[in-house]
């Protein structure tokens, strides 16, 4: 009697989802920085004027090119790192967290980001097409 309980325990046990399934539950992190940069601990320019006067380094040309582009940022890492966007100190992201610079010129940009015992690591990223805007929600 008790190994069949057992083994429906077991099964139901096995056939749950053992992770989250409905992340947006969250709140969002009051620290990190919202709008134009979004994501980052401390920002060290203005958001807007920054964004504004980013070139890439690497235009996209073409018919492809989105019109508003986002550059994604991430720190994989343990610890919280400076993030340099071609030859400028944005701000600090927190570890494991993404920082988004929204409404950029398309093309690819020249990011460093640096740990608090130096380690530098240097990279070109390309820009994401953004999300289009959500559609108003419906009055009731």
């Amino acid at each position: 009697m008790r190994l069949p309980l057992l083994l429906a325990l077991a099964g139901t046990l096995l056939v749950s989802p053992a992770f989250a399934s409905n992340t947006t539950t969250f709140p969002d992190n009051p620290y990190l920085s919202t709008g134009t940069v979004e994501g980052f601990r401390w920002v060290y320019v203005e958001p807007d004027a920054f964004v504004k006067g980013l070139t890439p380094v690497a235009p996209l040309g073409g018919p492809e090119a989105p019109v508003n582009a986002d550059l994604h940022i991430k720190n994989d890492t343990i610890g919280w790192v400076k993030v340099t966007v071609n030859g400028v100190e944005v701000g600090i992201l927190s570890p494991l967290v993404e920082g988004v610079l929204h409404d950029v010129k398309p093309g690819q940009y020249d990011v460093t980001v640096e740990m608090a015992n130096k380690l530098r690591t240097s990279y070109r990223i390309s820009t994401v097409a953004a999300p289009p805007p959500a559609p108003p929600k419906p009055a009731r």
